[in-house]
């Protein structure tokens, strides 16, 4: 179930919040030449997460508590998919597309004579 915007607004503020202490953190380790690359890497990666996690509560999308990026990146991938998809179908009818393919104003007897038989 999809929380309410209000409740949504605050929980990607706070993803966000937690993913920009994470990446300043790495920047800052990097900026003071670091030899802890272990933790630079992590969170980096922590960053990441709480980035897509932001994105995923924004879009109202459920995902597991996971630390695998891959299993954020194919749930974003499935939404962005589904979104091309209905854009796509919204463009068609627009240009007056009917759902076979065939421009509305071309299809003629002709064709549905042919359809029928």
């Amino acid at each position: 179930m999809r929380p309410p915007e209000g409740v949504r607004k605050r929980l990607v503020r706070e993803w966000l919040r937690k993913a920009n202490a994470d990446f300043d953190l790495a920047e800052h380790l990097v900026a003071e030449g670091s030899v802890f690359l272990n933790a630079i890497a992590f969170h980096c990666q922590q960053a990441v997460e709480k980035y897509l996690k932001a994105l995923l509560t924004w879009w109202g999308t459920e995902f597991p508590k996971t630390h695998v990026l891959a299993t954020l990146f194919s749930l974003i991938e499935t939404r962005c998919r589904r979104a091309t998809a209905e854009a796509d179908r919204f463009r068609l009818q627009q240009a007056g597309v009917a759902n076979e393919g065939i421009p509305r104003e071309t299809v003629g007897q002709d064709h549905r004579r042919r359809t029928l038989s």
